[in-house]
C-alpha cells in the first residue's frame, strides 16, 4: 500500500512525499497440531508441545506425522517514507530527497521431529534407528531500519548532450532482535558469545553515479549513452536469522542404533552426546557494493528498425560467502587431520546445560559463518535489432556475448561451499549462472491473404531462444581425519572433454581422481565451474487465424507448439565422482511439461467482443 502527495510550489519547484507499507505473513503448521505425549510419546524436556506429532519414516513401508523443520513461518512488515524535492534552473534539472526504511522481520523456527524405522515390523515393535529433536525455538523478532539521501542533477550543456550527476548516502543500522535473542561462533576463543550486535554498522556509504546522453549528429537518429556508478545492497536480515536456533534458544538433538533400540517411550536414553553446528555471522561483515557502468549506441536504420549495441560492466565487492571456520587447517597444501574446534569449552560464555558435566562435551560439527570478502565482475557485449510493426511484420532479436567471474555463485543457490576456507580466491572462476553466448529471437508476420474469411487473418508467430551450457563441477567428499567430513573438487591428471552423448558426458572420466593419497589429503586443483555442461536450444512457434464475424464480434482460433522441434535439452550429469553414476544424464533440463522439455501441443478457441 503506498500513499502519496504532490504539491507544486511554482513552474520550477515540485514536491513529492511517498508512504509506503508492505506485509507479508506465511506460516506452516503440521496437518494435526497433535500432543506428543497424548500418544505415548515422551519427548525430551523442552521439545515442542502440542505442535505436531514427529515425523515417522518407515522405509519401504509408509510416512507420516510431522513433517519436520514445523511449525515455521515468518512475518515481514516494511515501513518506507521518502521525500523528493524537484528544482528546474536555468538548464539544470535537481533533484533533492532522503528515505527512511525499517523492516521487521519475524521468524518461527521450531522442529517436531523425526522417528526413522528401518522395517514395518521394527515400527510395530517400536524399535527406531535414528531419532532427531529440537529443543527449544529459534525465533526471533528482527528490526532493521536504514536511512538514505541524495541528491542529482541533470544538466543540458548543450541542446544534443546531457549529463547526469549524482550522489547518495546509506546509512544501513545492524539487524537487532527484540529481545536479544541473537547468540554467535566467536572463532577467535571458540566459544558461543551473546550477540546483541552481531556485526558493525555500515555507515559508509557513499554511491557516486556519473552519466552522459548525446546525439552526435543531431538529428534523433543516433544516441550514444555512457554511465557509472556505485551502487549498496540494501540491508538483508536472512543472515542472521540462524544465530536465533542457536543455544541457549534452540538445541538440536539426535541419535541413532544399529541395533534398532531406540524407543518412543523413551528416546532420550539413546541420545550419548550433542553434536553443534552453530550459525556465525563474521562481526566485520560489510554491506556488498557494485560499481556498474555501460556505454551504449543506438541507431535508427529506418523508420521501422532500430539497432543497439552495448557493453557493460559490473564489479561487485563484498559478496556474501559462506567460510567453514572449522575447517582443518592448511598447512603446506594439505590439509590438518583435527579440527580446530573439536567441541564446545566449559569457558563459553554461553553453553546448554546438555554441554556441562556430567554430560560429555559437545562436539563441534562444520560451521559455516557469514562473510563478506566475495567479489565478482561481469562484462558483456549486449547487441539487439528491433523491428517495429509495418507491413504485417516485427520482430526483436538480441545476442548477448558475457562472461561472469565470482568466488561462489551462493545467491543463485550454489550449494558448494568454499572448499579451502582459508583461500577463498582458490574457487574464483565462473559463475554457476554464467552463459557465454545467448541469442534469442521473437517476432510474428501476419500473412497478406485476404479476401473472404478464410484465407484472410492469419498470423505465425515464433520465439526462439538458444544458449551455451551453464558452469559444471564435479566434487566429492573426503575425510582428512576422524569425524571429518568435507565436499572438495577432484584433481584432474590430463585434459578434460565432453562428447555431448548423455550416456556419458566426460570423453575420459579417468582424469578425475581424488585429492587423497596415503592418507594425506588437499584441496583439488581442478577449477571451480571449470566444465561446460549441455546447450540450451528451444523453438516455440503458433498459428493463429482472427476471423471477423460482425464489426464487433471477433473468433480467434490458436495453435500453440512448444519446443516444435522436440530438440532433447538435457540436464547436466551426475558430478560426484564416487559415483557409479559419474558423467551419465539422468534427466532433461526442465521436468516434462515444464518450458523447453519436450515438444507439446495446445489449442484455443477465443470469441473477442
Amino acid at each position: 500500500m503506498t500513499l502519496s502527495e504532490d504539491h507544486t510550489f511554482g513552474p520550477a519547484l515540485a514536491n513529492t512525499v511517498r508512504l509506503g507499507f508492505n506485509r507479508i505473513h506465511l506460516t506452516f503448521t503440521p496437518n494435526g497440531l497433535l500432543d506428543p505425549a497424548a500418544f505415548g510419546i515422551t519427548l525430551p524436556a523442552g521439545s515442542p508441545v502440542a505442535s505436531g506429532l514427529p515425523f515417522f519414516n518407515v522405509a519401504g513401508a509408509l510416512g507420516f506425522g510431522g513433517p519436520t523443520g514445523e511449525p515455521q513461518g515468518r512475518g515481514d512488515t516494511t515501513g518506507v517514507l521518502n521525500d523528493t524535492l524537484s528544482w528546474l534552473k536555468g538548464r539544470h534539472s535537481f533533484a533533492f530527497g532522503g528515505e527512511i526504511r525499517r523492516a521487521y522481520n519475524n521468524n518461527i523456527a521450531e522442529n517436531v521431529g523425526s522417528f526413522t524405522f528401518t522395517t514395518l515390523g521394527n515400527f510395530l515393535a517400536d524399535k527406531a534407528n535414528s531419532f532427531t529433536d529440537q529443543l527449544g525455538a529459534g525465533n526471533d523478532k528482527i528490526l532493521q531500519p536504514s536511512y538514505d539521501v541524495f541528491a542529482q542533477d541533470s544538466f543540458k550543456w548543450r541542446p544534443n548532450f546531457t549529463i547526469n550527476i549524482g550522489l547518495r548516502y546509506a546509512w544501513n543500522s545492524s539487524p537487532s532482535e527484540s529481545v536479544n535473542h541473537f547468540t554467535n561462533f566467536d572463532p577467535t576463543t571458540g566459544t558461543l558469545i551473546s550477540s546483541p550486535q552481531p556485526y558493525h554498522t555500515n555507515n559508509k556509504n557513499f554511491q557516486p553515479r556519473i552519466g552522459f546522453a548525446w546525439d552526435p549528429f543531431k538529428d534523433g537518429k543516433t544516441s550514444v549513452r555512457a554511465a557509472y556508478a556505485i551502487m549498496t545492497q540494501d540491508p538483508t536480515t536472512n543472515i542472521v536469522t540462524g544465530l536465533s536456533s542457536n543455544p541457549p534458544f534452540a538445541l538440536p538433538l539426535s541419535a541413532s542404533s544399529s541395533s534398532n533400540s531406540i524407543t518412543l517411550e523413551n528416546p532420550s536414553a539413546a541420545v550419548a552426546g550433542v553434536s553443534l553446528g552453530p550459525s556465525a555471522i563474521n562481526p566485520n561483515f560489510n554491506d556488498m557494493y557494485a560499481q556498474d557502468w555501460n556505454l551504449t549506441i543506438q541507431r535508427q536504420i529506418t523508420s521501422t528498425l532500430g539497432l543497439e549495441v552495448a557493453y557493460v560492466g559490473l564489479k561487485a565487492t563484498h559478496l556474501q560467502l559462506l567460510l567453514n571456520v572449522n575447517q582443518p587447517f592448511v598447512t603446506g597444501g594439505l590439509y590438518g587431520t583435527t579440527k580446530p574446534f573439536p567441541t564446545l569449552p566449559l569457558t563459553s560464555s554461553v553453553i546448554p546445560p546438555q554441554c556441562q558435566p556430567p554430560h560429555p562435551a559437545c562436539s563441534l560439527n562444520n560451521i559455516n559463518q557469514v562473510n563478506s570478502v566475495g567479489n565478482s565482475n561481469y562484462n558483456a557485449l549486449w547487441v539487439t535489432a528491433t523491428k517495429l510493426f509495418s507491413h504485417g511484420f516485427e520482430f526483436l532479436a538480441s545476442y548477448t556475448y558475457s562472461k561472469s567471474l565470482d568466488y561462489n555463485s551462493l545467491s543463485t543457490g550454489e550449494s558448494l561451499v568454499i572448499q579451502n576456507a582459508y583461500n577463498p580466491r582458490g574457487d574464483y572462476g565462473r559463475s554457476e549462472f554464467d552463459v557465454r553466448n545467448r541469442f534469442v529471437l521473437s517476432g510474428f508476420y501476419g500473412l497478406p491473404f485476404k479476401g473472404n474469411r478464410l484465407v484472410s487473418g492469419w498470423q505465425l508467430g515464433i520465439v526462439t531462444q538458444a544458449q551455451s551450457g551453464s558452469p559444471l563441477t564435479p566434487s566429492l567428499a573426503i575425510g582428512p581425519g576422524p569425524g571429518i567430513s568435507l565436499t572438495v573438487r577432484p584433481n584432474v591428471t590430463g585434459p578434460v572433454s565432453t562428447t555431448g552423448d548423455p550416456a556419458q558426458w566426460f570423453a575420459n572420466k579417468a582424469v578425475f581422481v581424488s585429492p587423497c593419497v596415503a592418507g594425506a589429503c588437499h584441496p583439488g586443483n581442478l577449477g571451480r565451474d571449470a566444465i561446460t555442461g549441455p546447450d540450451f536450444l528451444n523453438t516455440d512457434f503458433s498459428v493463429t487465424k482472427n476471423t471477423k464475424i460482425t464489426e464487433k464480434l471477433n473468433l480467434q482460433f490458436r495453435s500453440e507448439m512448444f519446443d516444435v522441434f522436440n530438440h532433447p535439452n538435457f540436464g547436466n550429469p551426475v558430478l560426484t565422482t564416487t559415483s557409479g553414476s559419474f558423467g551419465k544424464i539422468q534427466s532433461t533440463r526442465f521436468p516434462t511439461g515444464d518450458f523447453g522439455s519436450s515438444r507439446q501441443i495446445q489449442f484455443a478457441l477465443k470469441l473477442l467482443f
